[in-house]
């Protein structure tokens, strides 16, 4: 693809490796749009950069483990309802940058992801 860059997630959420997990779910197999089987073939996780003022991104998984297993999508629900928000790190991110009918779109993957614990 054309006018691509890959970067690290550290570029694109202004220094931090970590960011606000917004949302989490299975990838199913779809042929001629229509989904094929329930056994999901990855898994992506909607995350918001606070480096970089909240912008959205979706990092996505390979594989139908469930890299993050002890959350499920109702908690992070609930915990971005109460402002109670959950960090995530992820390992070996990185983040496509590309352009579409001239408005930038990122993209990420990684091999795995961590929830964080900030210490008080």
């Amino acid at each position: 693809m054309k006018n691509k860059l890959v970067i690290s997630l550290l570029a694109v959420n202004n220094g931090l490796d970590y960011a606000i997990l917004t949302g989490k779910s299975p990838v199913y197999p779809f042929e001629n749009n229509r989904k094929v089987s329930d056994t999901p073939i990855g898994w992506k996780f909607d995350i918001a950069l606070q480096g970089s003022r909240m912008s959205t991104l979706t990092v996505k998984f390979d594989g139908a483990t469930d890299p993050l297993p002890e959350i499920s999508d109702e908690e992070i629900e609930a915990s971005c309802a109460s402002l109670k928000l959950l960090a995530v790190r992820f390992k070996e991110c990185s983040v496509t940058v590309y352009t579409i009918n001239n408005s930038m779109v990122m993209s990420a993957t990684a091999s795995g992801v961590e929830l964080v614990n900030f210490k008080k």
